[in-house]
């Protein structure tokens, strides 16, 4: 081979193993010739002529309008630079698909998909998410008919800033369980409840440590008559450390809130519009229901019925009267004398530890922990239409998990559950009875706007694009770092 060669004179150029291209088999034994050409020019005949003629007049004014299309079109037609370092910089996001390019008629397309130039843009991308498809419906719509450097980081941020979208989400998924403090002492946690049966209003008051409940009708929902009943059971069972209620007026009344100053006990209230915040008295409310209705079909004595069910065994667990009072208490069973002599029982709390450790293992198998949320941060609250309420974060609420919020010219406390991230921006002054105002940072449609994209504000890092074409954005993590050299040098 030495010797063949020496007739010519030779310029050896060095090349990386990456830019030599060994031919294969098909490409030394090709076809004298191919209408491939005939059926390319067929077929953009036919794609453009889906369009109407003022949509394809308008891409083509566009596109000729636009410098980076300009540039492109004319690299796609004089031919690509033979290594990427030698390409321009703002055509490097195109490297990576240059042999599906092709421009016809003042049109580039890439393979079968239009490339649109920057002044479209943001009209495409509201066309792609028309009837409001989801994230990933619309990047499919999209790899069918369109394309642009950052077209699928376009979509995602269109699709997250939708107001219409983010109102109809489905509900946030439920959060790791929450125990409240086990007691040790009977009498030392309650909770209570009104509720409604058979259009009567009644109260539920409910010990943890025992689970006795005591069923009250009431003749009126006013905090006096609330505070009356309270005092009786207080006076007969004592007052307790704690008592955990819902956020009703009558709860959060100022005259309740004497009432516990004067009886010396601490008033806790759930997560608003969170009931599973009081599960005891919620617990407490369904047994009692239950109980007044089976009473009522088969017209028993409900005192009769209570007085058998705090003697009842709970499982793993004495019955709520051994709890409550260490003995059994005199019912219609007959029973051995022995069986009545009090008996402090030492095992429930433990007992009751061990059995709501295993409700929380099977409840929280289909539980995740949620973001937790900053002061100033925007967020969509939750109401019996959807996440339709704007609202920024004040900071955190003394209930478990909760925040405070403004939304409009009113404060409201939430559970984390309530609350959805977005990245959509609100507006204080904006009503509530007013759809939700959103700022979306978007393209004008302009043809005069400069394709390159507006000027990066001071601070703001340049999009860097890979050798494959993906826009690549540097961490948040280090922005308190000088990356920006090391990022120029990794673009070479």
């Amino acid at each position: 081979m030495m010797l063949r060669l020496q007739r010519y004179n030779l310029d050896v150029i060095y090349k990386r193993g990456r830019e030599l291209y060994v031919a294969d088999a098909l490409s030394r034994a090709h076809l004298p010739s191919t209408d491939q050409a005939e059926d390319m020019e067929e077929y953009e005949v036919m794609v453009v002529d889906v369009l109407s003629s003022h949509r394809v007049e308008e891409l083509k004014r566009e596109t000729l309008a636009d410098p980076l299309c300009r540039r492109l079109a004319e690299v796609v037609s004089a031919g690509w630079p033979d290594a990427f370092r030698e390409v321009p910089r703002d055509l490097r996001p195109f490297y990576a698909m240059r042999e599906e390019l092709t421009s016809d008629s003042g049109l580039l397309l890439r393979g079968r998909r239009f490339i649109i130039p920057h002044s479209l843009q943001h009209y495409y991308m509201q066309q792609l998410h028309q009837g409001h498809p989801g994230l990933e419906a619309t990047k499919r719509r999209a790899r069918e008919t369109m394309f642009w450097p950052t077209i699928y980081t376009d979509i995602e941020r269109e699709v997250s800033r939708c107001a219409p979208c983010n109102a109809l989400k489905p509900h946030q998924p439920k959060e790791p369980l929450q125990l409240h403090d086990i007691p040790d002492l009977p009498w030392s946690l309650t909770a209570a409840d009104v509720f409604e049966w058979e259009g009567k209003e009644h109260l539920v008051l409910v010990d943890s440590y025992s689970g006795w409940f005591e069923i009250d009708r009431l003749s009126g929902t006013t905090s006096a008559t609330l505070v009356a009943k309270f005092k009786g059971h207080f006076a007969t069972h004592g007052v307790p450390q704690q008592l955990m209620t819902d956020n009703a007026a009558y709860f959060t009344s100022r005259e309740f809130r004497e009432f516990a100053r004067k009886w010396d006990f601490c008033h806790v209230t759930s997560s608003p519009l969170y009931p599973q915040s009081n599960g005891l008295a919620e617990r407490a409310v369904r047994s009692a229901k239950h109980l007044l209705e089976k009473c009522a079909r088969d017209r028993t004595d409900i005192d009769a019925a209570l007085l058998s069910l705090r003697n009842m065994p709970r499982d793993g667990l004495p019955s709520p009267a051994q709890c409550l009072l260490s003995r059994h208490t005199r019912a219609f069973i007959p029973m051995t004398k022995a069986m009545y002599s009090p008996e402090v029982e030492t095992r429930v709390q433990m007992a009751l530890t061990q059995v709501r450790q295993s409700g929380k293992a099977y409840y929280d198998k289909s539980a995740r922990p949620l973001a937790p949320l900053r002061a100033g941060q925007t967020v969509r609250m939750q109401t019996k239409r959807g996440h339709d309420r704007l609202a920024t974060v004040l900071g955190t609420a003394p209930q478990p998990n909760s925040y405070q919020v403004q939304a409009g010219d009113a404060t409201y406390v939430r559970n984390r559950r309530h609350l959805l991230q977005t990245p959509e921006t609100y507006v204080p002054d904006s009503t509530a009875g007013d759809p939700p105002a959103v700022a979306v940072i978007a393209h004008p449609r302009s043809p005069q706007q400069d394709s390159v994209g507006p000027e990066l504000s001071q601070g703001q890092r340049p999009v860097i694009f890979t050798r494959s074409g993906r826009a690549s954005r540097p961490s948040s993590l280090y922005e308190d770092f000088v990356t920006d050299q090391l990022c120029d040098v990794l673009a070479h």
